[in-house]
């Protein structure tokens, strides 16, 4: 029982660190398929106001994820992007800003 109750405070505390690095996003967009196909996409998003994104994964729906350095979406993320269809919703997740920073998903819904 005691190590049940270290073991228990010891994965509280790692969770209370997590949540500390980590910046809540609450982006939910509305993009054009033209222009999340972009190279430079441009997120209006209070959470990135002034940070830059290091790193992030990219999901299209039925498609596989793309794994992507930098802020910049590459010719595999673009493609895949061009296969969406209105009302699908595309993912960016596991994004890691250059300060070290976690953000939280950001979904961009399809229009037009």
């Amino acid at each position: 029982m005691k190590y049940f109750a270290i073991c228990l405070f010891l994965l509280a505390s790692l969770q209370i660190n997590a949540q500390a690095k980590s910046t809540t996003s609450n982006c939910n967009i509305e993009m054009t398929k033209n222009t999340i196909t972009l190279k430079k996409l441009t997120i209006d998003c209070k959470a990135l106001d002034n940070k830059a994104i290091a790193e992030f994964k990219f999901k299209v729906p039925k498609q596989k994820t793309v794994a992507i350095k930098g802020s910049q979406l590459n010719a595999e993320a673009r493609k895949y992007a061009s296969t969406s269809k209105v009302g699908d919703t595309v993912i960016l997740f596991d994004i890691k800003l250059e300060s070290g920073e976690s953000l939280d998903p950001i979904s961009i819904t399809i229009i037009k």
